[in-house]
C-alpha cells in the first residue's frame, strides 16, 4: 500500500502496557472513554471507539496500534465488523455511519445522515445489511453496499442497542432512557419486512443491551438497571423466563462468545466483568482490573473477552473459569482411652 494512501491516518508506535494480572492485557492510547469495542471475525485485530471522537485499529497478535484517526466529527459511540471481516462499520453522535476498508482504514462511504446520534450497529450475518439504532427512536436497516435505506422501524424511545438473530430471520433492540422512564422495553421485527413479531414492556429504569445465543435459542437483554432477563426463542415464539440479579451497582455492557459457551455482564460502578457459563447461566468467574464502568463488551472467536471502558484503556481477557469445590473441615480426633492425657507445663523454679 502507497504511503499516498494512507495520508489520514496517524502511525503511531504500539501502546500496549503490558500484563497487568492474570490473564489480562492492557491496551492504552484514547484520551477519553472507550465505549465501544469490536473483535476481528479472525481474532487477527480489535477496534475501539472513543469520546475523543477517535477509532483505534489494534493489532491483537502483536500487541500493538496499527492505526488511528479521528473517525467522526463528536463520539464514536458504536463499531462492528462485517462477518466476512472486510469491513468496518462504525457510528458517533455525528448523526454518521462510516465504512472503513480491514485492515488498511481507508474510508470505503459513509451512509445516509440520520436525524439523530446513532447508539448501536449490528451487520447481518448473511447479507449485506446494517442495521443501525437511532437517538430519534428508530432501527433503520440498511443495503451498505448501495446506501439504500430498506426499512425503518418505529421504538417508544432512544435506541441502545441492535442485533440479529443468527439466522438473519429478525432485528431485535433495546430502548432506554433514565429521563423517560415509559419508554423501556424491547421489540423484535422481521429483518425481511419490518414487521414487528413481538414486544416486550417492563416498567425498568433503561434497557442498555441485547444479544442473541449463537444457536438462537435464546435472547439476552441487560438493564433495568441491575437484571440481565433471559428469552427463550423458539420458531416466532419468545418467552421471558427470568432473570440474573446481583448486580446492585448497574449494568453496563453484554456480549455472548461466539461458541455460545460464556456470557459477560459488564458492570457498573463496582468496575466488575462477571462471566457465566451458558446455557446453564451460571457464574463462573470476575475480572477485576478496570478503573471506571465497563461501557462495552466483545467476544474475540479464539475465546478470550475484549472489554472498553470510562478509564479510557482497552483490556483483553483470557476466560479462566474457576472450579469451586466444597472444602470439608478434617474431622475432629475422637477421645478414647488410649489417648495419653496432656502433660501440664512445669512452672521453672525460681532461685532466691
Amino acid at each position: 500500500m502507497r504511503l499516498t494512501r494512507l495520508r489520514h491516518i496517524l502511525w503511531i508506535f504500539p501502546l500496549f502496557s503490558g500484563i497487568a494480572a492474570r490473564g489480562q492485557e492492557v491496551f492504552q492510547g484514547h484520551t477519553d472513554k472507550v465505549v465501544a469495542v469490536a473483535a476481528h471475525p479472525d481474532s487477527l485485530w480489535m477496534v475501539s471507539g472513543s469520546y475523543d471522537n477517535r477509532l483505534i485499529f489494534w493489532d491483537v497478535v502483536l500487541r500493538s496500534m496499527r492505526w488511528n484517526q479521528t473517525g467522526h466529527a463528536v463520539a464514536v459511540k458504536d463499531v462492528a465488523f462485517s462477518p466476512d471481516g472486510k469491513v468496518l462499520a462504525s457510528a458517533g453522535m455525528d448523526k454518521a455511519v462510516k465504512l472503513w476498508e480491514v485492515p488498511g482504514g481507508r474510508l470505503i462511504r459513509s451512509l445516509p445522515m440520520h436525524p439523530g446520534g446513532i447508539y448501536s450497529l449490528a451487520f447481518h450475518p448473511s447479507e449485506p445489511l446494517l442495521a443501525t439504532g437511532c437517538y430519534d427512536h428508530k432501527v433503520r436497516i440498511f443495503n451498505y453496499q448501495t446506501r439504500r435505506e430498506l426499512h425503518s422501524m418505529t421504538h417508544r424511545g432512544r435506541v441502545n442497542d441492535v442485533a440479529f438473530s443468527p439466522d438473519g430471520r429478525w432485528v431485535a433492540a433495546v430502548t432506554g432512557d433514565p429521563f423517560t422512564p415509559a419508554a423501556h422495553n424491547l421489540k423484535i421485527w422481521d429483518a425481511a419486512g419490518g414487521r414487528e413479531v413481538f414486544s416486550w414492556d417492563k416498567p425498568v429504569k433503561e434497557l442498555r443491551n441485547v444479544a442473541f445465543t449463537p444457536d438462537g435459542k435464546f435472547l439476552i437483554a441487560g438493564g433495568a438497571p441491575t437484571t440481565v432477563f433471559v428469552f427463550r426463542v423458539q420458531d416466532t415464539a419468545v418467552k421471558l423466563l427470568g432473570g440474573l440479579k446481583g448486580f446492585q451497582f448497574g449494568i453496563f455492557s453484554l456480549a455472548v462468545d461466539p461458541k455460545g459457551q460464556y456470557m459477560a455482564v459488564g458492570g457498573g460502578f463496582d468496575k466488575k466483568v462477571y462471566v457465566y457459563r451458558l446455557p446453564a447461566f451460571k457464574r463462573v468467574q470476575i475480572l477485576e482490573g478496570h478503573e471506571g464502568t465497563i461501557e462495552d463488551l466483545a467476544f474475540l472467536p479464539d475465546g478470550r473477552l475484549i472489554s472498553g471502558s470510562i478509564d479510557n484503556t482497552v483490556r483483553v481477557w483470557a476466560i479462566h473459569p474457576e472450579t469451586t469445590s466444597k472444602k470439608t473441615k478434617p474431622a475432629a480426633q475422637k477421645k478414647t482411652d488410649k489417648t495419653p492425657p496432656k502433660r501440664r507445663r512445669r512452672r521453672p523454679s525460681r532461685r532466691r
